[in-house]
């Protein structure tokens, strides 16, 4: 029975490392996602950009197309107050013309601005996730070893329990769905959980190598110097 615990015990030792490096993972794989929206962000900032340039492109095609036409209108126009007013609409495209020209240089250079930015998060993004990537891949090696690690402690604890009285089995199903320690050892006539004093009948039945539970916290007692000639 006491081997049976030690095995329990290294289960769920197994199972406790099992679950540190499942939670590794998990923020390694938290890293992958925030590394990706920085570089969706980068990404957004670049179109949006190219958009803008684009836009104002545009607008300056369209004032252009109007300086054309009009400047095309002063060889037919009839007389010089007519004149007068295409010029006058002609200044104000060219004063459009030379604000939009201003605002486009703007954007260029944020245009410029902003592949660099996703360049350099791209790259960055790139390296972090290969190393993450490889991180990961050692993390599930080391869980694919601790899993067969803890298969083989359960066929070996299938193999135990069957030599243990169901009596003993029932109490310490119900102790360790309450405590992670259901079986401890008395050291010093007390137990190492509670620090409970045991009694002197109940030392007399464990000196008989007998399971006894504390009268205080329930947990299974057992002395270890007279268990341990038993297992050998």
């Amino acid at each position: 029975f006491i081997a049976l615990v030690e095995v329990d015990q290294e289960i769920n030792s197994l199972n406790s490392s099992l679950s540190t490096h499942q939670k590794k993972i998990d923020a390694l794989r938290t890293e992958l996602s925030v590394n990706k929206q920085v570089c969706e962000k980068a990404k957004i900032k670049f179109e949006q950009t190219r958009k803008e340039v684009d836009d104002k492109e545009l607008e300056m095609k369209v004032l252009d197309q109007q300086e054309k036409e009009k400047k095309g209108r002063l060889d037919t126009v009839a007389n010089h107050k007519e004149y007068q007013s295409i010029k006058t609409e002609i200044d104000q495209l060219k004063k459009e013309q030379h604000e939009l020209e201003e605002q486009l240089m703007s954007v260029w250079n944020q245009l410029e601005n902003a592949k660099k930015e996703l360049d350099s998060a791209n790259s960055l993004c790139q390296q972090q996730d290969e190393k993450i990537h490889q991180e990961i891949a050692q993390i599930e090696q080391q869980i694919f070893q601790i899993t067969s690690q803890r298969d083989q402690k359960l066929q070996e604890r299938h193999q135990k329990d069957q030599s243990v009285p169901a009596e003993w089995m029932q109490k310490y199903a119900v102790m360790r769905a309450h405590v992670t320690d259901p079986v401890v050892p008395v050291v010093n006539e007390s137990c190492t959980a509670c620090f409970y004093k045991v009694s002197a009948q109940d030392m007399q039945e464990l000196k008989r190598r007998k399971l006894v539970q504390c009268k205080d916290c329930y947990r299974l007692l057992y002395l270890q110097e007279v268990q341990q000639p038993a297992q050998n």
